[in-house]
């Protein structure tokens, strides 16, 4: 993989693209960036709980000291001349649509409450996933 941007955001995240992109037959190609933004749980990130390190502690035993941001962006059966120009058009279709949301300041605190309730979601009583 192959980074081919990088940008620290004002939200103190980094955002991170790489390049996944593979020939599959003759002369197409499978174009395909990895979009990511790893974001640290943090105590910053649980303001309006009465105690925001012990919510970060409970919430860290539950999805790590880090969640991630991903998605995939993809197009399929492009020529090799076309290459170039295939990625920095995925490249900036997703950073003009998602770029100001990522950077928001209360991106990072959404997230991971997100993350919080899709993993409770897929939890039984006693701990167990479905």
């Amino acid at each position: 993989m192959t980074v081919v941007y990088q940008q620290d955001l004002p939200n103190r995240l980094k955002l991170i693209i790489e390049d996944q992109s593979n020939r599959y037959f003759g002369d197409y190609h499978r174009v395909k960036l990895l979009v990511r933004c790893p974001i640290c749980v943090a105590a910053e990130y649980f303001g309006a709980s009465t105690d925001p390190h012990a919510a970060a502690q409970a919430a860290q035993r539950t999805l790590g000291q880090k969640v991630l941001y991903e998605r995939s962006l993809e197009r399929m059966g492009v020529p090799s001349r076309d290459l170039e120009r295939a990625k920095q058009e995925l490249r900036d279709q997703f950073l003009q649509i998602n770029q100001a949301y990522l950077a928001r300041d209360d991106f990072p605190a959404r997230f991971i409450a997100m993350k919080l309730r899709e993993k409770q979601q897929t939890t039984l009583p006693g701990g167990r996933p479905y």
